[in-house]
């Protein structure tokens, strides 16, 4: 008797009990992954010490591991092990059997697992160790879906686009793809959505990049890409227009028949998350136009070209209208629309130094953070370095100081954080101090000399 697990490892720990039919069989196998014993006896209640039909057999297996060879598993020892060589963790079809020295009556099998169970496996018997019959498969799971989609006790749910094969529960453990993956998946996260809502949204149409190692998803109205590859990639991506409005993304996209294709740039191993900057829906004809070609540059201003249409922009609680006229760009800017992402690099950026702060400082953080509430007091000669999270082209560093006396100061920029130079002196009248100096730095710190009047403190630090 024999088992092989099915493609696809993991699971829980613990015990996986199978119930073949009642027979005789004279050798049998555990999947890769198991650890203790199989036993093997007569009756339904447990095995009792020294009925085990499999303890101290002669087993076998596909492969194994140093020191953790097929005995092990029937050694009597909870210690020890049977594991499948490293090299072979991937396959399929690995097994493990074990030879009960002679025909035996078999009504149960019990198999216990280290942590790496064995995700799904069958139980085979055999009379003569060369034909096999399929006894059992298990572990059945408790869940299982081939639509696409999980609910969550009705709180939350997933989506799963790319292959066929179904989602699963076993246990504590969702299984993606059971029997393992034919492509890369995308899995979408959704919350507070109930088991039809879910079901509507397993149904849409999903975005889909012309190039295959690009995963796309829209989750809430944000466009998720993934470059699975290590080199970099630029392809269309086709965003589903699932209703009469459009909307658009940062960068640019064009308008098609019944959808967008957007032109994404992806670093290699990379991945970006972008939410909808504007919505466009439109005014004459009934339908947006195939061909309008769309370039968002930021939450306020967008550039539109392509076939003549009247189209009404809307964005952060604001809307207006526009002309295209046929081969002429038309620049739209939304009044009272914010021109996020903000061209300040510096903002809700890491900063230095932390906790413990030297004397009559107050944390740096408070000159990045966006709120005219807050203000980093330096002390005396006080210094603070921002993290622009990586090398920057910078142009422009700007001081705002909570009053007009404002002491001097200098900037410095660093590539790595430990060596830094000069770039020059903070210059100007009043609350704003300014540096215009070109540099592409991922550290820039703010240097005070001498101590400011009382009170005064640093409201915003901005690097553009």
């Amino acid at each position: 008797m024999r088992s092989a697990p099915r493609p696809g490892g993991g699971g829980t720990s613990g015990s996986r009990r199978g119930a073949p039919p009642r027979g005789a069989a004279r050798a049998a196998a555990a999947p890769a992954g198991g650890r203790g014993g199989c036993w093997w006896g007569g009756g339904g209640g447990p095995a009792p010490p020294g009925a085990a039909g499999a303890r101290g057999g002669s087993a076998t297996a596909s492969s194994h591991t140093p020191g953790r060879e097929p005995g092990l598993a029937v050694d009597d020892d909870g210690t020890t092990r049977w594991a499948v060589s490293k090299e072979e963790r991937g396959r399929a079809d690995s097994w493990w059997a074990v030879d009960l020295g002679a025909a035996k009556p078999v009504d149960r099998v019990t198999l216990r697992w280290e942590e790496a169970a064995g995700r799904r496996y069958r139980v085979q018997g055999s009379a003569d160790g060369e034909s096999w019959d399929d006894l059992v498969t298990g572990p059945a799971p408790a869940v299982s879906s081939t639509g696409g989609w999980l609910d969550v006790d009705g709180r939350a749910g997933l989506v799963v686009r790319g292959g066929t094969r179904p989602l699963a529960v076993y246990g504590d453990t969702i299984v993606l793809a059971a029997d393992g993956a034919e492509e890369p998946l995308v899995v979408e996260g959704h919350c507070g959505v109930s088991p039809a809502q879910l079901r509507a949204l397993a149904s849409r149409p999903a975005p889909a990049a012309e190039d295959d190692r690009v995963g796309a998803a829209l989750t809430d109205g944000y466009l998720s890409l993934f470059n699975l590859s290590a080199a970099r990639v630029t392809t269309e991506v086709t965003l589903p227009r699932a209703a009469a409005h459009q909307p658009v993304y940062e960068g640019e996209q064009t308008t098609t028949a019944d959808a967008s294709a957007y032109t994404a740039h992806l670093d290699a191993a990379s991945a970006r998350v972008l939410p909808p900057r504007f919505t466009l829906a439109p005014l004459s004809p009934a339908t947006l136009p195939p061909g309008l070609r769309i370039r968002v540059t930021d939450g306020a201003n967008l550039h539109l070209a392509g076939p003549a249409c009247r189209v009404r922009i809307e964005a952060q609680g604001h809307r207006t209208e526009a002309t295209v006229r046929a081969g002429r760009e038309t620049h739209v800017t939304l009044d009272g629309a914010a021109a996020y992402p903000h061209d300040d690099l510096a903002l809700d950026r890491v900063t230095f130094p932390t906790s413990p702060l030297p004397s009559g400082m107050t944390s740096p953080e408070s000159a990045v953070d966006g709120s005219r509430d807050t203000a980093w007091q330096p002390g005396r000669d006080g210094r603070m370095v921002v993290d622009l999270g990586a090398r920057r082209t910078v142009e422009e560093v700007e001081a705002e100081w909570t009053a007009p006396g404002a002491p001097a100061a200098h900037v410095e920029f660093s590539r790595d954080g430990i060596r830094y130079q000069r770039a020059g002196t903070l210059t100007g009248k009043g609350r704003v101090r300014r540096l215009n100096h070109s540099g592409s730095p991922r550290y820039v710190a703010l240097v005070v000399h001498g101590t400011p009047p009382e009170g005064a403190g640093v409201i915003r630090l901005s690097v553009r």
